[in-house]
């Protein structure tokens, strides 16, 4: 029995501590006394605001200035010889571009603007960016880094991509280069095809790569699948044949000589003042009276047009000729017209010497060689300017 009591004494004891042990764990939990609760400190910002400090601060990141503790905003500052701007928020612009009074500059990761020996490129979150080495981003153009070539928004940010300058396609890099070659290719962009020239320039209309043609959007999207002037194009967007077989020499001389004075955004009527400019400039035709028609035919006055083409010299047949085929090349429906107007290099009686000019259904009559030798301007005229004898589609 006595025994049995021991035990039970040693169990209420062991159970009396167990509780007591409990009760104290329980507030050491709530409440260390030996263990002071450490106070949130002030950003340093903060602090040096209160302590009135001046100078820059660095702050969660962040560069500051202060002034007697007193944050400054919207202001430039030379620091240690280096320019800073502090922005609206009084954060100092960092690894950006932005406008300040009217120019934009480059501030790089260190919080500086972006002074260098020589011009640069650098892309920031936003892109890719040219930058001048006095620190400030490049106009809108083309810019030039050594051998590589650029084009610039007004902000200084670079093309990329397959991109329009104007109204003509180009191919740029991620990093905003223009990616010229050493021959024309074609490359695949998201799935589909385009056709590049060995200038960077994207294709466009015809073009072709060793003895394969293809038909291009603006883009340089090459068409598949489809028909394109009374040609089959196949699914890898080659042509059955040529565009210009079959064509005259001087059929394709003056759809030559058109594609490079116009743009396909032109309308007819601003073709036609392209193909006048260039055939009455004096730094492209000379006077020459050495060509005259062997008679009053189509394939007289298209054998002139080709002569004018291609040897720039002629008279009032070879300068109509030739005006008149090239704006057909514009898809005009143009004609040589032949006749007489006051003159005296005939010697006739009447005062009249032959002439020739041209009429363009839809827009009036035209005097090229008029206005070159300057004793007439006659331009899209509503009447006949001459005595008209005949006339003859180019």
């Amino acid at each position: 029995m006595k025994k049995k009591m021991r035990v039970f004494a040693a169990v209420l004891i062991a159970a009396a501590l167990a509780v007591g042990m409990g009760t104290l764990a329980g507030a050491s939990e709530a409440e260390d006394p030996g263990q002071e609760q450490t106070a949130a400190q002030p950003a340093p910002l903060e602090q040096a605001q209160k302590e009135k400090k001046s100078g820059l601060i660095e702050s969660e990141g962040y560069f500051y200035y202060l002034e007697k503790g007193v944050l400054q905003t919207r202001v430039w500052k030379k620091i240690d010889g280096k320019r800073r701007y502090f922005r609206k928020s009084g954060k100092a612009a960092v690894s950006q571009v932005i406008k300040i009074s009217g120019k934009y500059y480059y501030f790089n990761e260190q919080a500086v603007l972006g002074k260098a020996k020589k011009a640069y490129t650098v892309q920031t979150k936003k892109g890719w960016y040219f930058v001048n080495k006095n620190g400030t981003t490049a106009k809108k153009g083309w810019q030039k880094i050594g051998k590589k070539k650029y084009y610039a928004l007004k902000t200084g940010m670079l093309k990329t991509g397959i991109a329009a300058v104007g109204k003509t396609y180009y191919y740029f890099s991620s990093k905003g280069v223009l990616k010229k070659a050493k021959k024309d290719r074609i490359v695949k962009i998201g799935g589909t095809d385009y056709l590049v020239l060995k200038t960077g320039k994207m294709g466009r209309g015809w073009c072709s790569i060793g003895k394969k043609y293809y038909y291009c959007k603006k883009n340089g999207r090459i068409l598949k699948n489809t028909t394109k002037n009374g040609i089959k194009i196949g699914a890898d967007g080659v042509a059955e044949k040529a565009p210009d077989a079959g064509k005259s020499a001087l059929d394709k001389k003056a759809e030559a000589i058109a594609a490079s004075i116009t743009r396909s955004g032109m309308s007819q009527g601003e073709k036609i003042r392209a193909c006048w400019n260039f055939v009455t400039s004096h730094a492209n035709f000379y006077y020459s009276t050495a060509y005259y028609p062997g008679a009053y035919s189509q394939s007289e006055f298209r054998r002139l047009a080709l002569l004018m083409l291609n040897g720039r010299a002629g008279n009032c047949y070879c300068f109509a000729s030739a005006f008149a085929a090239l704006t057909k090349a514009c898809g005009c429906t143009s004609y040589v017209v032949y006749g007489l107007c006051p003159g005296s290099r005939d010697g006739r009686a009447d005062g009249m010497t032959r002439h020739c000019w041209v009429y363009i259904a839809g827009h009036g009559y035209f005097d090229p060689e008029a206005t070159y030798a300057g004793f007439a301007s006659v331009y899209a005229s509503g009447g006949n300017p001459w005595s008209e004898q005949g006339r003859v589609v180019i």
